[in-house]
């Protein structure tokens, strides 16, 4: 895997369960780490794979 991903490429890691626009939010915002080259949004793909593998707080099955 890539260390850093695009915001689409993150969104489809996270299976859709997060919008390219609220991701793009989010890394302006500084609640995602990243980091902006030119125009692009760069997310680590730790940070991916670390909110993927946490359990959803929405379903305490």
């Amino acid at each position: 895997m890539k260390k850093l991903l695009k915001i689409r490429e993150a969104a489809e890691a996270l299976g859709g369960c997060v919008s390219v626009t609220t991701l793009l939010r989010q890394c302006q915002d500084g609640n995602i780490p990243s980091v902006r080259i030119g125009a692009r949004w760069l997310i680590p793909a730790w940070w991916v794979d670390d909110l993927g593998a946490r359990p959803d707080d929405r379903n305490p099955d």
